[in-house]
C-alpha cells in the first residue's frame, strides 16, 4: 500500500509491492533465501556478493550505484527475509525491508510481497514510490523468470 501523499521529512513510511509468480513456492523461496545471489534474478542488480560473514551483501546496480545490505532475519518456516541498508545512494535512513513468499494453495503459483519501512531525509524524491516501482516490482517480475 502506498501513501496518498508525500510524507513529511523524518516520518517513518512504508513502500510496498506484490505480485503472483507462476512458479512453485519452494523454487521462489530458494531464490529469495540465497541472500547473496540477488543478481541472478533482479534485473536492476548487475553484481552481488556476500562478505566473509555471509550476512552482508555488496551490490552494484545496473547503473553503477553501490549498495550494502545486512541480513537481519531469515525465517525458513514463514518464508520471510529481512535486511537493512548498511550503505546506499538513497536519501533515506532507518531503512529495513522484508520479503515474504506465500504459497497459493492448490496451485503452482506463489505470492511475493516486498516492503520497506524508512525515513526520507529530503522531500526531493518520492522514495515510497521509487522503491515500490523501481526496486521491488522489477525484482518480483525477475523472480517470475528466474533461471536459478
Amino acid at each position: 500500500m502506498l501513501p496518498a501523499a508525500a510524507p513529511v521529512s523524518g516520518t517513518l513510511i512504508r513502500s510496498y509491492a506484490s505480485g503472483t509468480i507462476p512458479r512453485p513456492v519452494a523454487d521462489v523461496w530458494r531464490d529469495v533465501a540465497r541472500f547473496g545471489d540477488i543478481a541472478g534474478w533482479h534485473p536492476r542488480i548487475a553484481k552481488s556478493a556476500l562478505d566473509s560473514t555471509g550476512r552482508v551483501r555488496h551490490l552494484v546496480t545496473a547503473d553503477g550505484a553501490v549498495i550494502e545490505e545486512r541480513l537481519v532475519a531469515l525465517d525458513e518456516q514463514h518464508r520471510t527475509l529481512a535486511y537493512e541498508f548498511v550503505r546506499s545512494p538513497y536519501a533515506v535512513e532507518d531503512y529495513r525491508a522484508t520479503m515474504r513468499v506465500i504459497e497459493i494453495p492448490g496451485t503452482a503459483t506463489t505470492l511475493v510481497e516486498w516492503w520497506a519501512d524508512f525515513r526520507p531525509i529530503d522531500q526531493g524524491t518520492d522514495w515510497w514510490a521509487f522503491f515500490g516501482r523501481e526496486i521491488f516490482q522489477p525484482g518480483i517480475e525477475g523472480l517470475a523468470v528466474s533461471p536459478q
